[in-house]
């Protein structure tokens, strides 16, 4: 059986037993949303999950840009041109994967070499949150808990819509220590229903 992963409801199981995401961690323990809209949430996290598929169609060489929605544009625009202009080429695009030890699962954006580092990249269409290096650390950690050959770096690519790009290199030491207190405090709250 392995790891499965729900998409309409967003939820991991590994042989039948329930696993909470990444995500899913750190927006029940960071509330981090708390003080957005719901509708303009809702719009944010539609245009992620679209950004998302159009550049995992594109790395895949696989994108019809005709039917591509303009707003869209700007986003995959920043996308090729970050790729162009750091050589970055992706060897594993969205893939889920899972840290037995610690019990948690999630889907990373690309995993490849940028500035000759192997390394993890994780996409965002939005503002830049403190949950992204916690975020980067958990499917960075878990990548390297599997395999002999590790990843050195974790990275953010923000696209933005005017077309252009900024790279931000999640350095903290502590990040993997923070997803690490989230998901113990997500476990005693599913525990004890609050």
């Amino acid at each position: 059986m392995g790891l499965e992963f729900n998409a309409e409801n967003h939820v991991y199981t590994y042989d039948g037993i329930s696993v909470p995401s990444v995500t899913t961690v750190l927006d029940a323990t960071l509330n981090q949303f708390a003080n957005v809209p719901a509708d303009k949430l809702e719009f944010a996290q539609q245009r992620g999950t679209a950004v998302h598929t159009a550049t995992a169609l594109y790395d895949l060489d696989d994108l019809d840009v005709e039917t591509l929605d303009p707003q869209l544009t700007p986003y995959l625009d920043a996308w090729i041109s970050f790729r162009k202009d750091t050589g970055f080429v992706p060897k594993c695009i969205e893939s889920r994967l899972f840290h037995k030890r610690y019990w948690y699962a999630g889907t990373y954006d690309r995993i490849g070499k940028l500035f000759d580092n192997d390394c993890v990249i994780d996409i965002k269409s939005g503002a830049l949150m403190p949950s992204a290096g916690p975020q980067s650390a958990a499917y960075f950690e878990a990548y390297n808990y599997y395999l002999s050959e590790k990843l050195k770096t974790r990275w953010v690519i923000q696209l933005k819509p005017n077309g252009t790009y900024a790279v931000h290199q999640m350095q903290d030491k502590e990040d993997f220590s923070v997803f690490l207190a989230c998901h113990t405090i997500f476990q005693w709250r599913m525990k004890n229903d609050c």
